[in-house]
């Protein structure tokens, strides 16, 4: 599994919910040790090597009519096609939903590499490209809808303006005003509680000194009594 694992990663790299042909730091693919040239059916043979399909089974079928058959290989047990591990691998990503979030010019982008990755089944991602060309012309399309929307939005606000500002103004004076007669009337409760407080206090100690006279008077009372 992990030979296959890492044979795949040689030749396809994830992107979105599909594959795209894989390169090195020089971008160039992968390419057949026979022909030279970019493989478009990948198998994998016994050697732990990636080959071209058409060209592995021709070079095959010559060691097996060799002289040498201890070095032969054996088809049916030696070679992995390696084209319909990819298409399970994007089965699993479409249905994980791993294209989810991608614009509509990236899953354009993808599918333009689709087209070319080896071991690429023509008709498939043929049809994936017409898919995904389709649906950037309707993002076009609706980009330029929204576009003359919003540039409409913006000219009637850019002339509502000066009338929303002086509303603005309107509204931030009234406020001002009501809150100085909040203020105003805040202070009024104010100094009538306090002038209220000070009365209050000037009676009862007007009261406590009655008192202490009536107390005073009714002491001297009694002592003569005596």
């Amino acid at each position: 599994a992990d030979l296959i694992g890492a044979s795949l990663s040689k030749l396809w790299v994830p992107r979105g919910c599909e594959l795209e042909a894989a390169c090195d730091e020089a971008g160039a693919v992968y390419t057949c040790p026979i022909t030279k040239e970019s493989i478009r059916h990948p198998v994998l043979l016994g050697n732990n090597r990636i080959y071209e399909e058409d060209a592995a089974l021709a070079w095959l079928k010559s060691q097996e009519k060799s002289k040498d058959r201890s070095r032969s290989i054996d088809l049916t047990s030696e070679v992995v096609r390696l084209g319909p591990l990819a298409e399970i691998m994007e089965g699993f990503l479409r249905a994980a939903g791993a294209g989810a979030g991608f614009s509509a010019s990236e899953k354009l982008e993808h599918a333009m590499g689709q087209a070319e990755m080896p071991g690429a089944s023509w008709p498939k991602h043929l049809q994936g490209l017409e898919e995904s060309l389709a649906e950037a012309k309707r993002e076009v399309d609706n980009i330029r809808e929204l576009t003359a929307e919003a540039e409409e939005l913006l000219e009637r606000l850019r002339k509502e303006l000066p009338k929303k500002q002086e509303s603005s103004a309107i509204r931030l004076q009234r406020a001002f005003r009501q809150h100085r007669i909040r203020s105003k009337l805040h202070t009024g409760a104010a100094v009538r509680l306090q002038r209220w407080w000070r009365e209050h206090r000037k009676l009862n100690t007007t009261d406590s000194k009655k008192l202490k006279k009536k107390r005073s008077k009714t002491q001297k009372k009694g002592a003569r009594a005596e």
